[in-house]
């Protein structure tokens, strides 16, 4: 899944920290974001997004209100 279909289908977001991907993303706010390479990182993140459906709820709302504002 791309990190635009993520968004789109309101689903958290997480990708590396490499390229315009880190760029898509505000880390924390809007996905999360973790060193590319790192599989521990990686790991760290997926336990986050799991674990906290308060977390959840956060990125996907945020996202959700930042693309309503873009399309005003």
């Amino acid at each position: 899944m791309t990190i635009r279909e993520g968004f789109l289908a309101n689903v958290p977001v997480i990708a590396s920290r490499l390229g315009p991907m880190a760029d898509a993303i505000e880390d924390g706010i809007t996905g999360l974001l973790f060193e590319a390479g790192s599989a521990e990182d990686l790991h760290r993140c997926l336990r986050r997004i799991v674990e906290d459906a308060r977390l959840r709820n956060d990125l996907a709302r945020a996202r959700r209100s930042r693309s309503r504002r873009r399309r005003r």
